[in-house]
């Protein structure tokens, strides 16, 4: 019997720790339960079926909430002219001719344009489609099959409301300029030369992910030993959002069921999102197995 017992839990355990991805939120006066959902963006889609009461928790919410949402020609024209240098900044001028050849050189192999095509955008925006492209062939990434964006996805079709934590402005500031511009031109001279330290990270956090260890992903990053561009000095800059976003969140929580999905990387840990909801009163706890179904 002991033995039998051994097995179903080894068969089980895997999907236990995935259940530590979904999250229920309640109390602190709210009428309904809401719930909050860890994603990661290089994880397919194929990764949602193995997560318990999922689609039974999104379903009992009437709207979702996410990071940002954008989903209009005239805000993708407007983060297209905020993605640019200012006019009187040339990259020729930015970097030694020698860096400047070696840039171009690793954008070409990775994205075939180089920066003579480029050479407008800031170096952050630069960056996250170099990230990108190192991601499809390093990792597999597939931004089309990435969970990403698959409950707004569901959100639209079903002509559900997706409601933003950060409006198109902050959105703006935590993309291009979060770091002065020196700064950014060194972030992305050293992404490209230390490349296999970002693929390094995201591996780290893939597997963490599908345990469901939550806490060890902000690790990863807020970690000393951590030298990808990924870094501590990020994660303080998306932590300062926590207050803000517990209030917005609460706003919207208690007018409707919500079915929350943000980066998995904001949650866990002693800093994370889901310490600053407790703190802020609410009770936040796992999603476990309903054995009844």
């Amino acid at each position: 019997m002991q033995k039998k017992f051994f097995i179903v839990f080894i068969l089980f355990f895997p999907i236990l720790l995935r259940g530590q991805v979904l999250y229920e939120i309640s109390g602190n006066g709210l009428p309904s339960r809401s719930y909050i959902f860890a994603e990661c963006k290089w994880v397919s889609t194929t990764y949602l079926d193995s997560v318990p009461q999922l689609l039974k928790s999104y379903g009992h919410c009437q709207q979702v909430v996410v990071e940002c949402f954008l989903n209009t020609a005239d805000a993708a024209t407007q983060m297209q002219r905020m993605a640019q240098l200012p006019d009187t900044v040339n990259y020729k001028d930015l970097y030694t001719p020698e860096r400047y050849q070696l840039i171009n050189q690793a954008l070409f192999n990775r994205l075939h344009i180089g920066l003579e095509q480029l050479g407008r955008m800031r170096p952050s925006a630069i960056g996250e489609l170099f990230l990108n492209a190192l991601y499809k062939e390093e990792l597999g990434y597939d931004e089309q099959r990435s969970m990403e964006n698959f409950f707004p996805f569901i959100a639209i079709e079903q002509g559900n409301d997706i409601l933003s934590l950060d409006n198109l402005e902050q959105t703006m500031q935590q993309l291009f300029y979060r770091e002065p511009l020196h700064y950014q031109t060194e972030e992305l001279y050293n992404m490209i030369v230390y490349w296999d330290r970002e693929v390094a990270v995201v591996r780290e956090l893939i597997a963490a992910y599908r345990k469901g260890e939550l806490a060890d992903m902000s690790y990863i990053v807020r970690g000393p030993e951590n030298k990808s561009t990924m870094s501590f000095s990020d994660y303080q800059v998306w932590s300062s959002r926590w207050s803000r976003w517990v209030k917005t969140l609460g706003e919207y929580m208690s007018q409707r069921s919500s079915f929350v999905v943000l980066d998995a990387r904001y949650l866990g840990g002693d800093k994370g999102f889901l310490q600053a909801l407790r703190s802020a009163g609410y009770k936040v706890k796992a999603v476990k197995i309903d054995r009844r179904e």
